[in-house]
């Protein structure tokens, strides 16, 4: 019984290491079958860099993907943006545009200034000085009086001749034709313009408006010699010359205003010599003895050359300003 008890005791002992060898076999097989399969599945290091070469590629071509797309969405919105402000550009583009050609037109003109144009500033600067030259000129000669007192002469003259009428004198002091060849027009006040009288044909006047009482006599208007005339033309032409400065101008056109103004205020100074006249003229007497002494009585009155030179010579200091005519041989 004992023999029997043992061996089955051996048999269970060995039929546990039985299994347990199995297990353990089996459990090597499956990391050996586990082994084999990391082995298998292990790749070789070159197929290893090839893949991951394709995947840095893969990932360039994704980057380069995404960085086209970024491109083409920046493009996208950089043209939006432009076209949103192309009217302003246009506008700022215009006016460049005219800022420049303007700019180009303005130095065009100030280069074409000072060459084209230069002959052109020559010539009238040219004609300035001889405009200048015959006002200087006329201004010294003294024409403009001597035409101022040949108004006072005939004037003087032809009062003397109406008292010597009046008084019906032979001893006559002027020559009526020839008279009348002198007189250039007149100055007939507003009061006796219906009166129509006219200076040619004396003869006939005289008849008409005969004289008879003196103290009834009164000047009706005021004669203005050919000679005047002609020195009067002269400042006209001068005022409307083109080439002479504005500010000598306006000093002509004052010359002008006194002239005219002693020619209308010599009704007064005739008019205080009417009453002089029946006191110093005797019909015995030498009339041109007379005439003389009642002219220079006359332009003592007028002061003619007080008048004129006054304004004569802010006339001449201003053409010597313009012509720098001091400072020239100032060293």
């Amino acid at each position: 019984m004992k023999v029997k008890y043992k061996s089955n005791s051996i048999k269970k002992i060995i039929i546990i290491n039985l299994l347990i060898i199995c297990v353990n076999i089996i459990s090597k097989g499956e990391d050996n079958g586990n082994k084999n399969l990391d082995i298998k599945n292990e790749k070789h290091p070159i197929e290893k860099n090839i893949q991951e070469k394709q995947e840095k590629l893969e990932v360039k071509v994704e980057n380069k993907k995404s960085n086209k797309f970024q491109e083409v969405n920046q493009k996208q919105s950089n043209m939006e943006l432009y076209l949103k402000h192309s009217s302003k550009i246009k506008d700022s583009i215009e006016i460049i545009y005219y800022i420049v050609f303007s700019s180009i037109a303005l130095i065009t003109y100030l280069s074409a200034k000072r060459t084209i144009f230069l002959p052109l500033k020559s010539e009238v600067y040219k004609y300035q000085i001889e405009e200048l030259e015959k006002l200087y000129r006329y201004l010294v000669t003294n024409e403009l009086i001597s035409g101022l007192e040949a108004n006072c002469y005939m004037n003087i003259a032809k009062i003397i001749e109406d008292y010597i009428v009046t008084k019906k004198w032979s001893n006559h002091l002027i020559d009526n034709v020839e008279f009348d060849k002198k007189i250039g027009s007149a100055i007939i006040f507003d009061e006796y313009k219906e009166d129509e009288i006219m200076f040619l044909k004396s003869e006939e006047k005289n008849k008409k408006n005969e004289i008879i009482n003196w103290q009834e006599y009164k000047i009706k208007r005021i004669i203005i010699s050919k000679k005047f005339e002609i020195e009067e033309e002269k400042i006209e032409s001068f005022i409307s010359s083109p080439f002479l400065p504005t500010t000598l101008l306006e000093k002509i056109k004052e010359l002008d205003a006194e002239i005219k103004n002693i020619n209308y205020s010599l009704k007064e100074y005739l008019t205080e010599l009417l009453e002089e006249i029946p006191l110093k003229v005797k019909k015995d007497d030498d009339m041109k003895e007379n005439l003389d002494m009642f002219y220079s009585i006359l332009l003592e009155e007028i002061n003619l050359e007080g008048k004129i030179s006054i304004k004569r010579t802010e006339i001449q200091k201003i053409i010597r300003r313009y012509l720098n005519s001091d400072s020239i041989f100032i060293k």
